[in-house]
């Protein structure tokens, strides 16, 4: 080969590599995105379910409170048994 086919190749392969290089970093450009996208999909679906758990945990201990207070009043008016209670209303 000559120096002056040795230029052209160079050339060439010089050619390829800067294209090349675009496409890598059109690539890792898109990747980063893909992930800061998912990270923020994935807080999108936490702090609405966290915020759900820290704002229902009154409302359930209220929820539960009703509950253990209706179920000791069946049981002092029906005599121990809830179901006994519940089956002698229904008759």
């Amino acid at each position: 080969m000559t120096n002056e086919e040795i230029q052209k190749a160079l050339n060439k392969n010089l050619e390829y590599t800067k294209k090349v290089h675009e496409e890598v970093f059109k690539i890792r450009r898109y990747i980063l995105w893909l992930r800061i996208l998912s990270i923020i999909k994935l807080l999108l679906i936490i702090i609405p379910l966290f915020l759900a758990i820290m704002l229902a945990t009154p409302f359930v201990r209220e929820a539960f409170q009703t509950y253990k207070e209706i179920m000791n009043s069946l049981r002092a008016a029906g005599n121990g048994d809830p179901s006994e209670l519940l089956n002698n209303f229904l008759q």
